[in-house]
């Protein structure tokens, strides 16, 4: 079977007009994934929410609240009849911290910050970290919640 004068297959710029799509794909891929300090920012916020509700709760329900964090995450818990009772349901439910984001716990060491039933607290500050980017969740004895970046 003898081949025709035109050779068939892809021309070099058909090739490079290929690479040049797949290469831009892949750059608008990378670029959407989180880095740590996107992590880390998000989990401060999410932590800082979670202790608003905390303390929310120990507004509404005139018993204590206390968050509990260490190394590996933080849970809720309120006082029940004397004694704390773990919360389970959300938003106060246990969680884990987010992957890449550095706590400023060692590893068995334990933050507990209580709100008592007018939503006062003893007051604290915990440092999130991710990448470059650190963030700081204040917790002031007025309650109050509070989110600072820090490089």
């Amino acid at each position: 079977m003898p081949l025709s004068a035109r050779q068939t297959g892809f021309t070099l710029v058909e090739l490079m007009v290929v690479l040049a799509i797949v290469g831009v794909a892949s750059a608008a891929v990378v670029m959407t994934i989180p880095g740590d300090e996107v992590r880390a920012r998000e989990e401060a916020e999410r932590l800082g929410s979670r202790l608003i509700a905390a303390r929310d709760r120990a507004l509404f329900s005139g018993r204590d609240t206390a968050a509990v964090m260490s190394a590996e995450g933080y849970r809720f818990e309120e006082r029940v009849n004397g004694a704390w009772r773990q919360i389970q349901e959300k938003p106060l439910a246990p969680a884990s911290w987010e992957s890449g984001v550095g706590v400023g716990l060692a590893q068995g060491e334990v933050e507990r910050v209580r709100f008592d039933a007018v939503g006062l607290s003893e007051g604290t500050a915990l440092a999130l970290t991710g990448g470059a980017e650190r963030y700081i969740v204040n917790i002031s004895t007025a309650g109050d919640v509070t989110i600072d970046a820090r490089r």
